[in-house]
């Protein structure tokens, strides 16, 4: 390209940089959500290894809202997912929908509290299946093999798929928004990525 050969170590770097640099901007800001929250798990390769991914989504905007790494899927501890949910939404949810895990429900308790009504053993069908959970895990699944797989169980490409998905999917669910525009986030210009990154500098700058 232009006569300048870039080596796929640097273009990875870039990747790691950016997702970090946007993510600790993207974090700080609070998307306008409903009050129903989903989440689940989905197994990727990272170093070789299969780990798990829990995540968790607004049900209205599709906003993916938080995610955490775990080496284990039933001898996980979720409260951290939810705490980093709580956290991004500002609020706890009247509803909880998840699978059968019971990870989600001992933490369901602690982090949300008595008054978040947690439906979990939900069924494939009618209202209260997970498939806007299982879509999410699809696009993770799709973007995790463009990378081969992950470096290490910490990794900022998480941030970085998570900011690809909420600012510049577009999903025909919500006709043709991205869940980051369902949520009352505006961001200008053609190329949402560099309006981000710009965005992000200048809030690394501020908060130095």
């Amino acid at each position: 390209m232009m006569g300048i050969d870039v080596s796929d170590v640097a273009v990875y770097k870039w990747i790691c940089k950016y997702s970090t640099l946007v993510s600790k901007y993207l974090n700080d800001i609070v998307p306008r959500t409903g009050n129903w929250v989903r989440a689940d798990e989905v197994w990727i390769k990272v170093n070789g290894k299969q780990n798990y991914l829990f995540a968790s989504m607004d049900d209205d905007t599709r906003y993916w809202l938080a995610s955490d790494m775990a080496e284990t899927k039933f001898q996980h501890n979720a409260d951290n997912l939810l705490r980093l949910t709580k956290q991004t939404i500002g609020k706890n949810p009247t509803r909880f929908i998840t699978d059968g895990l019971p990870a989600y429900m001992k933490s369901s308790k602690k982090i949300f509290g008595k008054d978040t009504l947690h439906t979990r053993h939900i069924h494939i069908q009618h209202d209260m299946n997970n498939n806007k959970m299982e879509r999410l895990n699809g696009e993770i699944r799709d973007r995790e093999k463009v990378f081969r797989g992950l470096k290490k169980i910490d990794t900022p490409i998480i941030e970085g798929m998570k900011a690809y998905y909420n600012f510049t999917k577009k999903h025909g669910a919500l006709k043709g928004k991205t869940p980051s525009e369902e949520a009352m986030i505006k961001v200008d210009g053609k190329n949402r990525w560099k309006t981000i990154i710009e965005n992000a500098s200048l809030y690394k700058e501020n908060s130095e």
